[in-house]
């Protein structure tokens, strides 16, 4: 996978894992190893069920704010999902139009599928809710997409997942405003450099503001120039300080949980309980067995 692809489901990488670990432990006859198969899936079931518990208590607990009223931090945002103003995106290998994708490409090799390929995309797409327009930067996100198409093109098998323009967005983590007006802006300065503009070009400067004629700008014209000067910068800050600013989200710099989805926030928070209720059974099933064959073995 490369680098701006990442993808990780944590509690289905966990199962994964333990899938794994089981099936490696049927190389082994001796029931002392399947004592270290079931110990080594408790571990990770211990791990699975608190990723997927503590996942879904953020996704309950935490109310879903509106972009143009949200506070800096640790949010839950939910709206449609579009791409910036005059700009597409296709998908790499079905060429469907999405505002995010991601791809697999698995090649058969005898009776077994050997993966070759996979990415996803790296660039930012906008959630846009009643109150206005969130940048999406999906970098380092877990991506939960319902749209999935499966084709093959012998020897090859292509994934594809794609959250389209216009499908429902629910987004969870760290949300900033960025004020697009800057504080700092000096209104002299920035009259001084158009004024230096105009002077460079003395024809439109003397035909623009030279009131009686004589083919040179003096004190008096000169004045009448730092005045338009001052009322056309004025004008251009006014106009500055009236955007909107720009609305952010991306991965938590504390390693928060960072969730996009087009599914419905409540498949979502059902999606977490149903791994932390199975990787609780697991870790309690392979505990028990653990122990029983302990005791067969006569290690307990």
């Amino acid at each position: 996978m490369t680098a701006d692809a990442r993808f990780a489901r944590g509690p289905e990488a966990i199962f994964a894992a333990q899938t794994a670990t089981v099936l490696a432990g049927f190389h082994f006859a001796a029931a002392g190893a399947w004592i270290a198969v079931m110990v080594a899936v408790a571990a990770l079931g211990l791990v699975g069920w608190k990723m997927a518990f503590a996942r879904s208590r953020m996704i309950a607990d935490l109310p879903t704010s509106r972009v143009a009223s949200a506070a800096q931090g640790y949010v839950e945002l939910q709206g449609i999902a579009a791409l910036h103003d005059g700009y597409r995106l296709f998908s790499k290998h079905g060429n469907a139009p999405c505002v995010w994708y991601r791809f697999v490409v698995d090649e058969k090799m005898g009776r077994n599928w050997r993966r070759i390929d996979d990415g996803a995309s790296p660039d930012t797409f906008i959630l846009r809710d009643r109150t206005g327009d969130c940048v999406i930067d999906p970098e380092g996100a877990e991506v939960l997409a319902s749209n999935r198409r499966i084709w093959h093109s012998a020897p090859y098998r292509y994934t594809e997942w794609i959250i389209g323009p216009g499908d429902p967005l629910y987004a969870l983590g760290a949300f900033s405003a960025i004020d697009l007006a800057d504080p700092q802006a000096d209104l002299n300065a920035d009259i001084r450099t158009l004024l230096s503009e105009w002077k460079r070009n003395q024809p439109d400067l003397i035909a623009r503001f030279d009131t009686n004629g004589d083919g040179k700008i003096d004190l008096v014209e000169w004045e009448r120039a730092r005045e338009a000067a001052r009322a056309q910068v004025a004008s251009q800050h006014r106009d500055v300080h009236r955007l909107p600013g720009l609305h952010l989200m991306r991965k938590p710099a504390d390693n928060r949980l960072y969730v996009l989805s087009n599914l419905d926030p409540a498949v979502v928070l059902r999606r977490f309980r149903w791994w932390s209720i199975a990787q609780f059974g697991i870790l309690c099933a392979s505990t028990v067995a653990a122990a029983a064959l302990a005791v067969r073995l006569h290690l307990l």
